[in-house]
C-alpha cells in the first residue's frame, strides 16, 4: 500500500503550488542582467526583497507541504502498522477539524506514535505547550501545559463529540508561523 494518502477516499493534499500564490519573479527573472546597468545597489535589492504578500505566500505553502507532510507521514505509519488504519483517519479528520474550528490558523501539529497504538500531536508557543493524544478506541485525550505559570489543564474526548471552546481556546494558542 502506498503512503500517500491516509484515506483511502478523495481527501488528498495537493502537492502542486498554487501558482497565484507563487512569487511574480522567477528566478531567471531576477537574476538577469538589468536594461539599465547603472541601478543604484539600493534599487537593486528593492526589486529583489519580496513583498510582504510574498512572504505571506512563502509561509503558506511551507505550512501546506507541512499538512502534506503530516499525511504522508500517517499514512506510513499506518503502513508499517505502528497504528491502524482506523486510528490514521482518526487523527487526520481530528487534526482537520480542529483547523477548521480555529479558522485555519492552527499550526501542523508534530506527530509520533504512542506506546498504546496512540498517534501523539504536540505544539509549542513560547510558554505555552500543548498535547493531543488519538487512541485506537477513538478517544482523544488533551493536555495543556504553562510552562511559565505551571497551570496545567486537560480535557478527554469521546467520539462523535463536538469541540469544546476551551479547546479550541487552548489551540488558538498556536497559530501558523
Amino acid at each position: 500500500m502506498s503512503a500517500k494518502s491516509v484515506l483511502d477516499d478523495p481527501i488528498r493534499i495537493d502537492t502542486e503550488p498554487d501558482p497565484a500564490r507563487m512569487s511574480e519573479w522567477t528566478y531567471e527573472q531576477l537574476m538577469a542582467p538589468t536594461q539599465n546597468e547603472l541601478l543604484s545597489e539600493t534599487m537593486k535589492r528593492s526589486v529583489v526583497r519580496p513583498s510582504e504578500g510574498h512572504r505571506e505566500a512563502e509561509r503558506a505553502f511551507h505550512e501546506k507541504s507541512r499538512e502534506q507532510r503530516l499525511n504522508t507521514y500517517l499514512a506510513d505509519l499506518r503502513d508499517r502498522g505502528r497504528i491502524d488504519g482506523y486510528t490514521a483517519l482518526k487523527a487526520w479528520n481530528t487534526w482537520r477539524a480542529l483547523k477548521k474550528a480555529t479558522g485555519g490558523t492552527l499550526r501542523v501539529p508534530n506527530a509520533s506514535p504512542g506506546d498504546e497504538d496512540q498517534v501523539h500531536f504536540s505544539w509549542n508557543q513560547e510558554e505555552h505547550h500543548m498535547e493531543l493524544d488519538i487512541f485506537p478506541d477513538g478517544r482523544a485525550e488533551f493536555f495543556y501545559r504553562n510552562r511559565r505559570t505551571g497551570k496545567l489543564w486537560d480535557h478527554e474526548q469521546l467520539e462523535g463529540e463536538s469541540i469544546p471552546a476551551d479547546v479550541i481556546k487552548k489551540a488558538a494558542l498556536f497559530p501558523r508561523a
